[in-house]
């Protein structure tokens, strides 16, 4: 029997065992997160992960469907609303420092100005989408949903220079005469010619994961150097350094989205926005289980709900355009 093989008939003892368990106190996350990766003999990447989450998925859904029915867990009345739905979806757009914009049709973008004079341009990513940019200098930037990256469409001066607010991964164009310097949430990433992946949704979460290559990361007066494989965080008035699996960090890129010891309301929202539902909670209690969770962002809303369900221990379902959680 291959590898494989053991990990898909482990997988599935283990969806069986999991959804006919009663329902209880809240979890011990990392206790159930070792269970897990023991018996999955979890060394593979996020990519293979998914593969084995999905082979079972199938029979979870309809172990799932026979539970919730026996336990009359289908109630829809709700009373909080954590995250809202867009009246409609919004495409990827840039926007010219005109103010003029331009709808980005494929998630693609390729900057090859031929103006003699250089504008700053803005390229908008909504909720629920993600692009690619390759800017004048041949730099690859992957953005991330909800985020924007401000760039000029030619670089001038000594330095080459953006702006970020939420989440990109960088393949920066090697030159030495140049420095790649990327601002966002009041820090600076300088680099010459390197590829890493920058989180800076808000202040409070900002990280800086290098895959290879050097930068310097710079907030006010922390300044740090990180290397392959290390993760930098600001925290307050300094850098909080660690090792990371980079796979991990980056694996979104690939449409796959990893959680790790996050709240099952952060999980949520970040579900919401992705494919624009609305998101109501009945107990915001359990919305403080924190849980190590990933799904394939291509998949179905009720196919990535299937075992978020059951590592939370809590009641979640679909209605429309509505996540409910009870």
């Amino acid at each position: 029997m291959t590898q494989q093989d053991n990990d898909l008939a482990n997988l599935e003892q283990l969806v069986t065992e999991t959804l006919l368990r009663e329902q209880g106190a809240t979890p011990d996350v990392d206790a159930e997160w070792q269970r897990v990766a023991t018996r999955l003999q979890y060394r593979h990447s996020p990519r293979h992960r998914i593969v084995l989450w999905r082979t079972v998925v199938a029979v979870a859904a309809c172990v799932m469907i026979a539970v919730l029915l026996w336990r009359g867990m289908f109630k829809s009345e709700s009373n909080g609303v954590i995250f809202m739905a867009r009246q409609d979806k919004e495409p990827v757009t840039i926007i010219d420092d005109n103010g003029q914009s331009t709808l980005v049709s494929n998630g693609k973008v390729i900057e090859k100005s031929t103006e003699k004079d250089s504008h700053v341009r803005t390229l908008v990513v909504p909720d629920g989408k993600d692009a690619k940019i390759v800017l004048a200098d041949g730099t690859q930037v992957w953005v991330n949903a909800g985020s924007s990256l401000t760039y000029p469409s030619r670089f001038h001066g000594k330095t080459r220079e953006v702006t970020l607010t939420g989440e990109a991964y960088f393949k920066v164009s090697h030159d030495t005469q140049h420095p790649f310097i990327v601002h966002a949430q009041g820090i600076s990433t300088r680099v010459l010619g390197t590829q890493f992946n920058m989180r800076c949704y808000t202040p409070n979460d900002t990280h800086v994961t290098l895959v290879e290559g050097k930068v310097i990361v710079k907030a006010h007066k922390a300044q740090t150097v990180i290397h392959p494989g290390e993760d930098a965080q600001l925290s307050s008035d300094s850098w909080q350094i660690k090792e990371v699996n980079v796979e991990d960090v980056t694996c979104w890129r690939e449409g796959i989205q990893l959680f790790d010891n996050a709240s099952l309301r952060d999980i949520l929202i970040q579900m919401g926005g992705w494919y624009n539902m609305n998101v109501v909670c009945n107990k915001t209690n359990s919305l403080n289980r924190r849980l190590h969770y990933m799904y394939d962002r291509r998949e179905p809303i009720e196919t990535s709900l299937v075992m978020l369900r059951e590592l939370s221990k809590v009641n979640i379902k679909v209605e429309k355009n509505t996540i409910f959680v009870e």
